[in-house]
């Protein structure tokens, strides 16, 4: 994780090269939609620090398009649907999406009450995938080198894999504007593997704070059992780049609205309205997290245990309405009644409150309820306002501080801010408090009711600073300049099945070159589970049923369990990376154990075992001839630890030993010099040079040497073969194909998306057909055949 840079430097950022065209994938489209007589009245909505960093961005570069995707607030019927996207598009560059009312309940339900608790640190169970926008999406792009796709927010956190399924290869933003939970409490979340995955297939992940991306990383370790280097982590193959980008607001637009008059005379009406008064102003969003009851409870406390205050001090408290549908009667989900809920809380709380301290001329507080104010109006209150109060349980950036800020220019209002909110890290100036201290609270109101001019004026030009500084508009430019200077992952296209099926039907002699765990069989904990599945078996029954074609595995497992797993079947083995090799027609084992020494096992075993007794959960293999320390199963943290100390110590004996030392998921392999499934696959080349079909598919560092002997085999028959290379002609080695299982950077000449679409390739060949659907997308969460988040993508030494 690099940290972000501040002031003079961020602004370097101006400077940077944008993309031409960005994809804004948003919950909800910036439009506002009113039926009328007449049809549909859209208008733009320019609230929000989103909305006002693109239109900035858009001003400055005037090449720079901006393309929203999304759906609506309101309810569209059916009928009225393809003229609407029609005209939104035509008209706002804009691309709808239109939920069914069934898919909008789930996908809202599965928001709302699973993923915004989770991530503000509370309870959840429940799980549910869209994967509508990907539809969407998918078509609009071109793949453009400089076209890029921005996803914002937890409600399309599998967005960006599902993009990357359907072939989209332009560089993908995310950027998470709520808090991220600690690891330990997002592992509570059943589909906690699959929104990861989902997120990682992005390019760039953005987080509002240091804490945030901490607990992504830790649940990228914990979860996924990835290791996390300062600049990223590492999935599939790539570096997924993870930064910090705080997001700010357009001080412009408040500080010209402060100058109008009508604002002015408003702000003169309240101040005589409260003359004589403190003014204390808290604007939140109807929202359990807000903390909104809590602030009652401490404003209560206040007036009780600083009794000089009654009479003298008044809150007021703005709520607006729940960020969800409009006029949509068919879309209920199940958070409204939790709303309803601290509605009437919050209500009774305001009724005791005033019942208690209001006298003939004096309310102590003032609820606006389910107010969407004026800007105006906004500005005004705020600087009417002698200091301001949020307190949110748990909260993103919170930039409605921010706006407090600038519109306490010349006044010095303090700030009292919760220090569960992004800005906390960022508004030295504020005063911070725990929301759950409700005395606590309770003595900063009175704190900063009583605070000397010099004080005031301090704390709030630190925090005018720093939000003069860091706009929307900076935001915006950073992370997309940072998104701009990331190399794209890989270029490796997606395998067309259809192309195989076409060649496997035109070709006289074929090969299978494939890969075990992760390629064949999914991956799991328990190396001894990973046994072929029915399907499996099946299609190798039907591939090697047919005399045109071979069909080998090539694996760093041991003879014994391969033997079990393949019994019955004709195919060639090749185990522990090449050292034992069976003839598809044989019986007989080859090795090549001839001259090799093995005294170093008793200098590796040792070590081992030491590691082993110091890391919990992690265990010893003992094949035939290699030994592999598996640590799967042990504290990610520690055993990454002691994984990287272990292969310092095996790499320093390595130089005088015949050995070589292999790194692989959650293993480290120790097996003789010069052995590798490259040789194996060159050995296999020589036995069948006349192959004109070959499928060669591995998931697994180790698998690159097959990919590399492949292609190597195919420069080198070209001179005499005519067979041309991988960047050749069309027809030149038309029928070989080197495919990695996953998308990732490769020598492989294309990818495959899952272990699954392996499978249903090899059934597709073994049941002669010449048109399959192509690879499909798997909407499930979870794996029948073996889940691989929840596997934790860790492999047996294969």
């Amino acid at each position: 994780m690099q940290s972000k840079p501040h002031s003079s430097d961020l602004l370097n950022a101006a400077n940077k090269p944008l993309p031409k065209r960005v994809f804004c994938a948003v919950k909800h489209l910036p439009l506002i939609l009113e039926k009328t007589d007449e049809g549909y009245k859209i208008t733009n909505s320019s609230l929000g620090p989103l909305v006002s960093a693109y239109r900035l961005l858009a001003e400055d570069n005037k090449g720079l398009e901006f393309i929203w995707v999304g759906t609506l607030l309101d309810y569209v019927p059916p009928e009225d649907r393809a003229a609407l996207a029609k005209r939104i598009r035509e008209e706002f560059n804009s691309v709808v999406i239109f939920l069914d009312d069934k898919v909008r309940r789930q996908w809202l339900s599965f928001c709302k009450t699973v993923l915004w608790p989770l991530l503000n640190s509370q309870l959840v169970t429940n799980k549910f995938e869209p994967a509508f926008f990907a539809e969407a999406l998918s078509k609009a792009v071109t793949g453009a080198e400089d076209e890029v796709v921005w996803i914002h927010d937890y409600h399309l956190k599998t967005l960006p894999e599902k993009l990357r399924e359907r072939g989209v290869t332009n560089r993908i933003g995310f950027f998470l504007h709520t808090p991220f939970p600690t690891s330990e409490l997002y592992r509570i979340l059943p589909v906690r593997g699959k929104l990861l995955q989902g997120i990682l297939a992005s390019d760039l992940i953005g987080f509002q704070t240091y804490h945030d991306c901490r607990h992504f990383l830790s649940a990228c370790t914990r979860v996924l059992a990835l290791d996390s280097q300062p600049k990223g982590v590492e999935w599939n193959g790539h570096m997924v780049a993870v930064d910090i980008f705080p997001a700010g607001i357009d001080p412009d637009v408040l500080e010209h609205t402060m100058e109008q008059p009508q604002v002015k005379k408003r702000v003169e009406e309240l101040k005589k309205m409260f003359e004589g008064k403190k003014i204390l102003m808290g604007r939140d969003r109807l929202d359990t997290i807000k903390g909104i009851p809590q602030k009652l409870l401490a404003f209560e406390d206040f007036l009780g245990r600083f009794p000089e205050w009654q009479g003298k001090a008044v809150l007021f408290q703005v709520c607006l309405p729940p960020r969800e549908e409009r006029k949509t009667s068919k879309s209920q989900t199940s958070a409204e009644g939790e709303l309803q809920e601290l509605h009437a809380q919050i209500n009774e709380l305001v009724g005791r409150i005033n019942g208690r301290y209001s006298t003939a001329d004096f309310t102590p507080i003032h609820y606006l309820n389910n107010k969407n104010l004026s800007l105006d109006e906004i500005c005004a209150l705020y600087m009417a306002a002698d200091a301001g109060i949020l307190t949110p349980l748990r909260d993103g950036m919170n930039l409605t501080c921010h706006e407090y800020v600038v519109c306490q220019k010349g006044n010095y209002g303090p700030l009292i801010l919760s220090e569960f909110a992004g800005s906390a890290q960022s508004l030295g100036g504020a005063v911070l408090v725990n929301p759950w201290d409700i005395r606590g609270v309770a003595s900063t109101i009175a704190e900063v009711f009583s605070m000397n001019e010099t004080d005031k004026k301090l704390k709030h030009e630190y925090n005018f600073h720093y939000v003069k500084r860091n706009t929307a508009l900076l935001w915006a430019r950073t992370f997309l300049s940072e998104l701009m200077k990331i190399e794209v992952s890989t270029t490796v296209p997606k395998i067309k099945f259809n192309d195989v099926c076409s060649a496997y039907s035109q070709a006289k002699k074929r090969l299978f070159l494939l890969d075990y765990d992760g390629t064949l069989t999914p991956i799991v904990k328990n190396p001894q589970d990973a046994k072929p599945s029915p399907r499996l078996l099946k299609a190798l029954k039907d591939l090697t049923a047919d005399k045109r074609n071979q069909v080998y595995i090539i694996s760093g497992r041991g003879r014994e369990f391969l033997e079990q797993c393949m019994a019955g079947l004709p195919v060639g083995l090749s185990c522990e990376h090449g050292l034992f090799f069976r003839h598809y027609e044989s019986d007989q084992w080859e090795d090549l154990l001839s001259g090799m020494e093995f005294t170093w096992k008793d200098i590796v075993l040792p070590i081992l075992e030491d590691y082993t007794e110091r890391t919990p959960g992690s265990m010893i293999e003992t094949k035939e001839v290699n030994l592999v320390w598996h640590y799967r199963n042990a504290d990610s943290d520690f055993a990454s630890f002691q994984a990287k100390e272990l292969v310092v110590h095996l790499q320093n004996i390595a130089s005088k030993l015949p050995i070589e030392v292999l790194i692989g998921k959650k293993v480290i392999e120790i097996r003789p010099q010069n052995v590798s499934k490259g040789a194996t696959v060159r050995k296999i080349m020589s036995l069948e040079p006349d192959a004109d079909f070959v499928l060669c598919m591995g998931d697994d560092k180790t698998d690159e040497d097959m990919f590399a002997a492949i292609q190597h085999h195919l420069q080198r028959s070209s001179s005499t073969d005519n067979v041309h290379s991988k960047d050749g002609d069309k027809d030149r080695g038309a029928g070989f194909f080197s495919c990695v299982v996953n998308r990732q950077d490769s020598q492989a000449k294309y990818f495959i998306r899952n272990q699954r679409q392996v499978v249903k390739l090899l059934q597709a060949l073994g049941e002669g057909k010449t048109e399959v659907e192509d690879e499909g997308v798997d909407d499930d969460f979870d794996d029948k055949e073996g889940n691989a988040s929840e596997h934790s993508k860790e492999k047996a030494a294969n």
